[in-house]
């Protein structure tokens, strides 16, 4: 494993209390597992120093979700180790924390997140699309697993521990700069009408293209809920979210 500079931005990183930098471990993105607290990845070699790289760090430390695999998806080759923005090749370094040494303390009512796919039951475009996943935990048991009520479900699903991950305010805050006003979790209305809902997922199908929302809109003593997708500057957020 070739050796790694610490720059002074990578050394300023704010870790989660009670970790310590000295943590800090290397390894290819593909080793990396759900639960590992993910710090910077390789920027490349230092000129002046043979054998030597720097590395650069992720905007904020967030831990690592594993990524449940869809026989229909298209294999990019690349690894998005948080769910979100960092997309890698397998081989890529990166700086993390192992899970072990930073283990996260759940309890009930907390808000996590998993990855998970959506297939659009509609549309020109069906292929399967990863999205994050929310929902509020119910139970903790002692042999790893917890209770999870995912959005938009009234039952609890057994999970791994590994699979999920508290919701972290600053992704709340930094969906909200990005589409506009909104978040995964928000109760919102449609126009003028009764129509109330939840957002189960924000997305932009093309970089410069407009949010869209997929809503799971309440149901009534006469229809069931329904899902739809819309673009999000059609919604009102009536009750946000919290992490």
């Amino acid at each position: 494993m070739p050796l790694m500079a610490i720059t002074a931005d990578l050394a300023a990183a704010q870790l989660p209390k009670g970790i310590e930098h000295s943590l800090v471990r290397v390894a290819p993105a593909r080793q990396i597992r759900g639960g590992d607290l993910l710090v910077g990845i390789d920027d490349g070699p230092l000129t002046h120093a043979a054998g030597l790289r720097s590395a650069r760090p992720f905007p904020r430390p967030r831990y690592a979700l594993t990524q449940p695999l869809h026989a229909l998806a298209r294999d990019t080759g690349t690894i998005t180790l948080d769910g979100r923005n960092y997309t890698a090749e397998p081989d890529d370094l990166v700086l993390y924390v192992p899970a072990a040494w930073c283990p996260v303390a759940y309890e009930p009512e907390q808000r996590v997140e998993r990855i998970a796919w959506h297939t659009p039951a509609w549309g020109y475009d069906r292929a399967p699309r990863r999205y994050i996943q929310r929902g509020t935990l119910r139970r903790v048991d002692p042999d790893g697993l917890v209770a999870v009520q995912w959005d938009g479900y009234e039952e609890t699903f057994l999970t791994s521990r590994d699979l999920v991950r508290p919701v972290d305010p600053a992704d709340i805050t930094q969906e909200r700069e990005e589409s506009g006003g909104y978040a995964v979790g928000d109760r919102v209305t449609f126009g003028q009408g009764p129509s109330a809902g939840l957002v189960l997922d924000l997305y932009r199908p093309s970089f410069y293209g407009p949010f869209r929302a997929r809503v799971l809109w309440d149901g009534t003593p006469d229809t069931a809920p329904r899902e739809d997708t819309i673009s999000a500057d059609q919604l009102n957020v009536t009750t946000p979210t919290e992490a």
